[in-house]
């Protein structure tokens, strides 16, 4: 794991009461990633954690409930990079991107978290290498996943000690 990616993501999660969003579809092969990883961390960490599926929109009322002061939304994101890499992307970036195929454009959603719910929002993305049809991620992806969870719990359970 990049030491530049995790101290990127300590620094974001720092600043306030932390939800994690999984978005992706599990039938569209590495699509599922931002699911599988948020399925990961449940129980694992202190954060609330959701599994959003393809329609992360359907969560608006539970975020605004528990009043995040960051919200870290996984999902696969065509990064234009070898498949398996990983970027923080922050609030500037969010707009400029078509981050998503899901049913309502994240931009959309990110837009309605920072206005209505007054948090930060960034979006963990991953590059996928297929979103074809299929079950099940690619070896490359897979080997992420398990990345991006250890880093995760290791980040929110510093921040529940600290």
């Amino acid at each position: 794991m990049n030491y530049n990616l995790r101290s990127q993501v300590e620094k974001f999660l720092k600043k306030g009461k932390v939800v994690v969003l999984g978005v992706g579809n599990t039938l569209r092969g590495d699509d599922a990633i931002g699911v599988l990883i948020s399925r990961a961390l449940q129980g694992k960490v202190s954060a609330k954690v959701f599994d959003c599926g393809e329609a992360p929109e359907n969560f608006t009322g539970a975020i605004r409930k528990e009043k995040p002061g960051v919200v870290l939304i996984i999902d696969a994101v065509d990064l234009q990079e070898k498949p398996g890499s990983i970027k923080l992307i922050e609030q500037e970036e969010i707009i400029n991107l078509g981050l998503t195929t899901h049913n309502m454009s994240l931009g959309l959603l990110i837009g309605f978290i920072e206005k209505e719910v007054r948090s930060n929002v960034a979006v963990l993305g991953i590059q996928p290498l297929s979103t074809t049809f299929s079950e099940g991620v690619s070896r490359e992806i897979s080997h992420v996943k398990q990345e991006v969870e250890n880093m995760l719990v290791s980040i929110l359970e510093g921040k529940r000690h600290a």
